[in-house]
């Protein structure tokens, strides 16, 4: 049995991964354990308070807006939408998944490996260019 806490990193970081539908879809297959009704409640609960108006921020991207964030330090989703008729209004959304330097990565949980393959920056998703030197000033100028 897990303790709470047993997944902490070394720096005690809170790391986070939510997705109910993966909870719920791996209920379909006989060797995943059945989800038990605190389990359950536990989860509900969660993603009632991640949804709550008193912790999430909303809000709209604009043409030429960035939304850059941790994929492991907050909840993140986007509302559905319509997209326009016109060619001209459709909606044009890039996701890049960017890994960061293996010295700046935060390190996770081998619980994570499931997940995304591995734990180690640079095997575990997001694009990584060898030998790329970071020109990003850390102060803004």
């Amino acid at each position: 049995m897990r303790k709470p806490g047993d997944h902490l990193p070394e720096k005690g970081r809170l790391l986070m991964y939510l997705n109910d539908t993966y909870y719920q879809l791996a209920q379909r297959h006989a060797e995943v354990p059945r989800m038990t009704s605190e389990q359950q409640e536990a989860l509900d609960l969660v993603i009632s308070l991640a949804s709550s108006p008193k912790f999430r921020m909303d809000y709209w991207l604009e043409p030429g807006d960035m939304q850059i964030l941790h994929n492991h330090s907050c909840f993140h989703t986007r509302t559905a939408f319509k997209d326009f008729e016109d060619p001209t209004e459709k909606r044009h959304l890039l996701r890049l998944w960017i890994s960061p330097p293996p010295e700046l990565a935060w390190p996770l949980p081998e619980c994570f490996a499931e997940q995304y393959g591995a734990v180690t920056p640079g095997d575990r998703g997001g694009i990584t260019v060898q030998g790329f030197k970071e020109r990003i000033p850390l102060e803004a100028e």
